[in-house]
């Protein structure tokens, strides 16, 4: 009986309120309209005066209490289902009762009883719904706290982390609130200017480069085997280079790139370079470790055209004649076919440069599609265009082998590459070598990567790559400037990526980046007055439990090149450049203990 009232009051309560609901209007109404009767209080007494009136006997009932009484049917109607359901019976509910009391109708006391028995249903109900909501919001939060759980899991994880990665990564720029106006005091700053580089520039440029790698990377393959080289195999490119690590400053218009290859067959290892009684730090030869009888069979071409070469007994790559005659001619062929392909979307021209290790690609822009509304207002707004002339180093990079590398919790596998380093004869640098065609570089780009995609999940990190690009973009505009600083001439963007590694390596807690320029320049000063920088991944004792491979060795001064009088210039104008930023840095941090720290692992390398 009860569950059919309830089901009869929800029934009529939602019919009256739909009958009489706003929304029956136009077509969506096909019933005869009774006829309109409306007064305003203007109208006064018209209304009653009407009444009286013997034509007018009998008066609308107003649509407020068919209105009322729809709502009071709905109320009654889900009370009742929800009073006599199964919710409230055997399993289902866990409640203490209270004691059962009724009275029959002839009780007086009925109306009282009535009243505290609803009073005490209400109580039911509320405390009900607060113990199912607490269950609910805990239910949430668990979901909640497993689902970031898993997403953080997975953003710290492999696929963000080095030989996994292989994404361009948007420039970092992450200032604290300590950093108070900093950024844009940066912003109005003359010889700095705007960090930010345009997404809809960043996203052209990198489609793009990765349209170009693609038909690269397709054509090389077919090109490898109309050249009849034995057993070549191009395994895919690596993004690398500022653009890969998050450290780009101004436009999009430079890439990097390793073009991973092996030779099917042919099983090497890298040997240490000694000439002259001279070790040579992070360069060697790639010594082939077939029999001679295969190396003669299976690899005659090799042979014949002097890419294998022998001396002193063994076999060895030449890295000038691979250079040359193997990567030049690839290259040549795949970029008259790339033109061919692209020109049906976009008008360009694609040279070609050799420039050991690199493969230097040019794409110069001539005509590009009609720009959008969007395109327009971004480029109003952020005063960028896409550039017209993108730069792309291909770098041919030989697997040697694969290392270990700390992850966040665990160790991942790390590639080495060998890359060409050979010097014509004619160079200066070529006398320190006894055989200057046959060196290759142990690439340490890998690692580099490895370090960044870690850096980029920690905040304090993430601070200091910032003032890494903020200096990197004052050595630039100075650099333009006529008479150039200097510094600006002799600083390289890869010192300047090494000297962020230290910083990242030394400092344990840094508030901002204002904190993170003072200890940058202060290990920049360091570095130049004690006129040593020491290459992060070669030779790093500090890096034995992260990097195992990278503690082997010995170490490189990166600026063992550079005669002195350069390095004396460099670090007058240092001062000239610490006064370009007036309290924009934390001069304090000169004489903090990692200052220190960094100047007695400078120094023991002597």
């Amino acid at each position: 009986m009860a569950n059919a009232l309830g089901t009869v009051g929800v029934a009529s309560g939602i019919y009256l309120l739909k009958k009489f609901a706003p929304q029956h209007t136009g077509i969506t109404l096909n019933e005869w309209q009774y006829q309109i009767k409306r007064f305003s209080w203007v109208d006064v007494r018209l209304e009653s005066k009407l009444k009286e009136l013997k034509s007018v006997l009998k008066l609308d009932i107003p649509h407020t209490f068919w209105y009322t009484v729809g709502a009071v049917g709905v109320v009654s109607g889900i009370y009742l289902l929800w009073k006599f359901t199964s919710h409230n019976t055997g399993t289902k509910f866990n409640e203490y009762q209270y004691p059962v009391k009724n009275a029959s109708w002839p009780d007086g006391r009925y109306a009282s009883i009535l009243i505290q028995s609803i009073l005490l249903d209400l109580m039911c109900v509320v405390k009900l719904a607060i113990h199912r909501s607490i269950l609910f919001t805990l239910k949430a939060v668990g979901v909640v706290g497993v689902m970031g759980s898993i997403y953080l899991l997975w953003k710290l994880s492999y696929p963000n982390i080095g030989i996994n990665l292989n994404e361009w990564q948007y420039p970092v720029k992450q200032f604290s609130w300590a950093d108070g106006r900093l950024e844009s005091k940066l912003k109005e700053l003359t010889p700095i200017g705007d960090l930010d580089i345009s997404n809809r520039v960043w996203d052209e440029s990198t489609a793009l480069v990765n349209q170009i790698l693609e038909l690269l990377m397709k054509e090389m393959c077919s090109q490898a085997k109309a050249l009849r080289y034995e057993g070549i195999v191009f395994d895919g490119y690596r993004k690398q280079g500022s653009a890969r690590e998050g450290l780009k400053i101004q436009t999009a218009d430079e890439f990097d790139v390793l073009l991973e290859y092996h030779i099917e067959g042919l099983y090497v290892e890298p040997v240490p370079i000694v000439d002259y009684g001279i070790p040579r730090p992070g360069l060697g030869k790639i010594k082939i470790l077939n029999t001679d009888y295969q190396i003669e069979t299976q690899f005659t071409k090799w042979v014949r055209k002097n890419v294998i070469v022998k001396n002193q007994g063994s076999y060895f790559l030449n890295a000038r004649i691979l250079h040359q005659s193997v990567f030049e001619s690839i290259m040549d062929r795949c970029r008259e076919k790339i033109t061919n392909t692209m020109k049906e979307n976009i008008s360009f021209q694609l040279t070609r440069s050799m420039n050991p290790p690199s493969v230097n690609l040019t794409i110069k822009i001539i005509q590009r599609e009609k720009g959008t509304l969007r395109a327009f207002w971004d480029w109003l707004w952020t005063n960028q265009k896409p550039p017209h002339i993108i730069d792309i180093d291909v770098v041919p990079a030989l697997i040697i082998n694969m290392e270990k590398a700390m992850g966040h919790w665990w160790f991942m596998t790390c590639p080495r590459y060998a890359v060409v380093k050979w010097m014509e004869e004619s160079q200066p640098s070529a006398s320190h070598f006894m055989d200057p065609s046959m060196t290759w570089r142990l690439c340490t780009s890998g690692y580099e990567k490895h370090y960044m995609d870690l850096a980029r999940t920690d905040t304090v990190k993430r601070y200091i790559m910032t003032a890494c690009r903020i200096i990197k973009l004052l050595m630039c505009k100075e650099k333009q400037k006529q008479p150039p600083l200097p510094i600006s001439t002799f600083l390289r963007s890869f010192y300047l990526k090494n000297i962020a590694f230290y910083c990242m390596l030394f400092t344990k807690s840094v508030k901002g980046v204002y904190q993170a320029l003072g200890y940058f320049l202060g290990f920049l000063k360091i570095s130049l007055e004690e006129e040593r920088l020491p290459q992060f991944f070669q030779g790093n004792y500090l890096l034995r439990n992260e990097f195992p491979a990278c503690a082997e060795g010995g170490q490189i001064n990166l600026f063992q090149n550079i005669s002195p009088d350069t390095l004396d210039n460099a670090r007058r104008s240092l001062g000239t450049l610490l006064n370009k930023l007036p309290e924009m840095y934390d001069s304090s941090v000169f004489q903090s203990d990692a200052c220190y720290q960094f100047r007695n692992f400078v120094t023991s390398m002597r």
